[in-house]
């Protein structure tokens, strides 16, 4: 025969084994007939076996694309996340050390920039008095960014 299941059904025929052809079923011959040269065949199945289909290579990239736009994005947000953080860290400072300042005084209304050093990043104070008798309570807002970000303390003063 000249079938790629020839060989080891002539070896197992010479060797007194199971005699029936691997490649033939109830209804006649159930894989395909070798025609023209075997050692062809042998060649482009072992070279078509070595490397991926181009299936298997777009699924690959869909993948890795999908894991580079999210590890891209979730990086984007966190350096925002740092940023406004940052910001966030510099105005409280900068609110503590002025209402750390023996030469501040809280007057209701007082407005300012922390000018030389932060020019953009400015402050205001506003006191209101609370439900307990002496105390007042002051709110000293830091905003900056064109007043779209701020933050507020709050401090309790005697009156």
């Amino acid at each position: 025969m000249n079938c790629l299941l020839c060989r080891p059904y002539e070896e197992a025929v010479m060797q007194g084994g199971n005699k029936e052809h691997p490649g033939l079923g109830a209804n006649g011959p159930s894989l395909f007939k070798a025609t023209g040269n075997n050692s062809d065949r042998r060649r482009s199945k072992s070279a078509a076996g070595s490397g991926f289909t181009l299936l298997e290579v777009m699924i690959a990239l869909a993948i890795m694309s999908g894991v580079i736009l999210t590890v891209i994005s979730s990086f984007n947000y966190h350096l925002g996340v740092v940023n406004r953080d940052r910001e966030e860290t510099i105005a409280v400072i900068l609110a503590r050390a002025k209402l750390d300042d023996p030469n501040f005084m809280a007057i209701d209304g007082g407005k300012g920039t922390f000018a030389p050093d932060w020019p953009d990043i400015a402050w205001k104070t506003v006191i209101k008095p609370t439900e307990f008798p002496g105390v007042n309570r002051l709110t000293f807002t830091v905003s900056w960014d064109t007043e779209r970000k701020m933050v507020d303390l709050v401090q309790f003063l005697a009156k």
